[in-house]
């Protein structure tokens, strides 16, 4: 950003790649740069890469990702998604650095997908979260 009225300026990019092995697995990698801001308050130029897993096994789905940002530790996130029925999913969820765990529960209602979770962690307690997804029906096929 060029905009001289701006107060913080930063250039930010964060590109990946996709690619489904056979049906039940995807594999995915990414990088993210975060530019430095040109303001009184100075931020480190920061850059993540990751690479992550996906494997359907029946009505279980597991997730894992490996993150590594270049002035910090490598990062594990774990992840599994059961799928009760077309309406109800069950997720649980833990990251390593700093030690996360969640819980959670996604209920579908027509075309809306409303998620519920608590994440614990040794800082903050827990912590709620929603979020509310709408699928329009032409989506909804193309998920299928």
């Amino acid at each position: 950003l060029t905009a001289s009225s701006l107060k913080y300026r930063s250039l930010n990019a964060h590109v990946g790649l996709s690619y489904q092995i056979i049906s039940v697995l995807r594999i995915a990698a990414g990088y993210q740069h975060v530019g430095q801001t040109q303001s009184e308050v100075r931020l480190q130029k920061e850059e993540h890469y990751s690479f992550g897993v996906a494997y359907t096994l029946n009505k279980l789905e597991l997730y894992g990702e490996v993150n590594k940002n270049i002035s910090h530790p490598l990062t594990l996130k774990f992840g599994l998604n059961y799928i009760v029925n077309e309406k109800l999913q069950l997720r649980y969820g833990l990251n390593t650095l700093p030690f996360t765990t969640s819980l959670g529960v996604g209920v579908k209602l027509q075309d809306v997908w409303i998620d519920i979770s608590f994440g614990y962690m040794n800082q903050l307690g827990f912590s709620p979260a929603t979020a509310i997804s709408y699928f329009s029906p032409e989506q909804q096929s193309i998920q299928e």
